[in-house]
């Protein structure tokens, strides 16, 4: 979104420059006016540009990162909550809809899988010849923790969704 953002900045600059300005007005001059009109008013370059800043300024302060880089279970853990807590500010944007939130939430826990998967080859690559005391205590409890956080939270989400887009 970011790269389109900036793309269309560019384009409505190039459309502002004195190339274009001087070719509207021989087009206008030459009495061309479906050509001018369509150069003029049916870029449909302001709505594109007002979705595309809606979408980054949603996009550009979610915290996927803090997802990839964790490296243990507390960081994953303070990463849901992170994520979480950045959804309801899609009540600002105007243009990212419930799909395209669902997608997002949908790849959000991918990438936290991967990086469960992550801290566990990292950490724990042996955990299966641990002593199952040191199992629970530094694997099985941790992780559990992370999946009902990520299940009370669903729950809160799926909720704002239901009330907001209902």
């Amino acid at each position: 979104w970011n790269q389109l953002n900036q793309e269309l900045i560019s384009i409505q600059q190039q459309l502002a420059s004195p190339g274009v300005e001087v070719t509207l007005a021989l087009l206008r001059e030459a009495k061309r006016f479906v050509a001018t009109l369509a150069l003029e008013n049916n870029t449909g370059l302001e709505h594109s540009l007002s979705v595309a800043q809606d979408v980054e300024h949603f996009l550009k302060a979610y915290p996927v990162v803090d997802f990839q880089a964790a490296r243990d279970f507390d960081k994953l853990a303070q990463a849901t909550n992170a994520i979480f807590d950045h959804f309801p500010k899609i009540r600002q944007s105007r243009y990212y809809s419930l799909e395209r939130s669902a997608q997002l939430l949908e790849a959000t826990t991918l990438t936290m899988r991967r990086a469960i998967e992550g801290v566990m080859l990292d950490r724990y690559s042996s955990f299966l010849f641990m002593d199952y005391r040191e199992y629970e205590s530094k694997v099985r409890f941790p992780t559990q923790d992370i999946f009902v956080q990520f299940d009370d939270r669903w729950e809160q989400f799926k909720e704002f969704f239901f009330f907001f887009f209902l």
